[in-house]
């Protein structure tokens, strides 16, 4: 006898301990959690990005070239149609207005600006004559190659362009590499003076508070400004570029969320036993929904389990043909109550009538009976609201089940 009080003893601790350390578990990953909710909402990643005038016309709407010749057609006042000095100017504000710190760019909009691609091998070329713009386009997240970004500085040295910032563009806030060689080292502190790290995108606040970053702060106010302008095809094509780059930095973004989520998960044995029991428990949450609630309505006053089947139903009489009930085997609604079955057809008949009368949560069937019940079914796998809104949805219905009846 001692033995087995022992071992209960054991197994209730054991039990107790299991079910803090789930829970533990799950609270420290909401913050993960509740961050991968809001980049999948704000940027769509719960759905195939869908019709694009991008990706619509290029497979590898991803690759690097593909960006740049956007990002040129974007910024040189001599594109066709959609060319303006403005992208410029507010490209140059930007980094004037959003980078403290930052000596300020100086970059004249006359006749003799120029924007360049390849030039050198740099990705985007803005100049004046005399002052430039070097853009590092690197929205396909490739590796920076060596002294690629003090190859690009001393060759805008040698045409005698005075290099005003230099503007790195990855996916995601990635800082560029300085680990320059031998030769190029003595330009080190002055590049890291003049980069400019624009991502993409950045993680938002709920009040869209952020560092800025290429999607938002740049194609987003010049979408203002062409609608300004009533430019439709210019607003239309900044539009499509900036929702097709707000994908890709969005998509990489929920990534990087979820590698957290599995390096926490993957963080100790316990952790891992945690996820395999919350995983287990969630792929039997179908048959376990309606038993947490059974045990939840036999709490409130009047419920009490059915005479002929007490462990399955619980329901309060109402008189003595009729009651309300759930059952864990998902059944809400009207239950018979007396010593005989729902034979009746008129009482039948007029318990559909009553059940249609009140409004079920969308995660119910639609009306059924049989000789027991005129009911709605559960549908557990459909439910995703907290447990407690569930219940009192439940209640609620219950209530106004027994009101219509009387």
């Amino acid at each position: 006898m001692g033995d087995k009080k022992h071992f209960l003893d054991f197994f209730q601790k054991e039990l107790a301990a299991g079910i803090v350390r789930s829970k533990d578990f799950l609270e420290a990953q909401l913050a993960h959690s509740h961050e991968l909710s809001r980049i999948r909402h704000e940027y769509k990643i719960n759905t195939e990005l869908g019709f694009n005038i991008f990706s619509s016309v290029a497979k590898h709407y991803r690759y690097e070239n593909f960006h740049s010749d956007i990002i040129k057609n974007i910024l040189d006042p001599n594109t066709e149609r959609i060319g303006t000095k403005e992208h410029i100017r507010i490209l140059v504000n930007l980094l004037n207005d959003k980078f403290n710190g930052k000596k300020e760019i100086v970059l004249h909009c006359t006749s003799n600006l120029t924007v360049m691609r390849e030039e050198g091998r740099i990705d985007v070329l803005i100049h004046d004559g005399k002052n430039a713009i070097i853009i590092e386009n690197k929205i396909n997240e490739a590796d920076d190659q060596a002294d690629q970004i003090p190859r690009y500085y001393q060759r805008c040295m040698e045409r005698d362009l005075k290099v005003q910032a230099i503007i790195y563009l990855p996916r995601l806030s990635v800082a560029p590499s300085y680990d320059y060689s031998e030769v190029f080292q003595e330009y080190t502190a002055e590049i890291k003076k003049l980069m400019y790290v624009l991502p993409a995108v950045t993680s938002r606040t709920d009040a869209g508070i952020a560092a800025p970053d290429f999607a938002h702060d740049f194609l987003d106010r010049c979408v203002e400004a062409a609608k300004q302008e009533d430019n439709y095809l210019r607003t239309v094509y900044l539009e499509e570029y900036s929702m097709l780059v707000k994908y890709i930095g969005g998509t990489a973004m929920s990534e990087e969320t979820d590698k957290k989520i599995l390096r926490n998960i993957l963080a100790s044995g316990d952790s891992i036993q945690t996820m395999r029991d919350l995983s287990e428990v969630w792929g039997n949450r179908s048959s376990l929904i309606p038993k947490v609630i059974f045990d939840e309505i036999k709490k409130i006053p009047g419920f009490h389990g059915h005479p002929d089947e007490p462990e399955m139903t619980v329901f309060k009489k109402i008189d003595d043909e009729v009651g309300i009930g759930f059952s864990k085997e998902r059944s809400l609604g009207y239950v018979y109550s007396g010593d005989t079955t729902l034979e009746d057809n008129k009482l039948v008949n007029r318990l559909q009538e009553l059940i249609n009368q009140v409004s079920f949560p969308d995660w119910f069937s639609s009306v059924q009976h049989n000789h027991v019940w005129v009911y709605r079914d559960l549908e557990g796998e459909r439910v995703d609201v907290p447990l407690d809104d569930m219940i009192q949805q439940i209640t609620t219905v219950l209530g106004e089940l027994e009101k219509v009846y009387i």
